[in-house]
């Protein structure tokens, strides 16, 4: 696995832009543009790329909310990481037959 990191919204949606990702796990909560601004932005070009957001808001109805802005699942902080490896297993169709 390779890993990369962006330290707010905007730099996210810079990197994005101009590189290759598999996946991409968002924040909802960063600086200088949130994680469901820079998922819409993501969405005007690329509606491929899977995303998971990251929250630790644990209110279950933000699950349709985020779906209609296009990311693909959500996983709440603290995560377990068993979860994290599902989403992520089921997110890049690495399910064995």
């Amino acid at each position: 696995v390779q890993l990369d990191f962006a330290t707010n919204g905007i730099h996210a949606l810079e990197k994005i832009k101009t590189n290759e990702y598999d996946l991409v796990l968002m924040d909802l909560q960063m600086p200088q543009m949130d994680g469901r601004k820079a998922t819409l932005e993501v969405r005007d070009f690329n509606k491929e790329l899977p995303i998971i957001a990251l929250t630790a808001s644990t209110d279950v109805s933000l699950k349709g909310e985020l779906l209609g802005l296009g990311m693909n699942d959500y996983i709440t902080k603290p995560f377990n990481p068993k979860e994290l490896y599902l989403k992520l297993e089921h997110s890049l169709c690495l399910c064995v037959a």
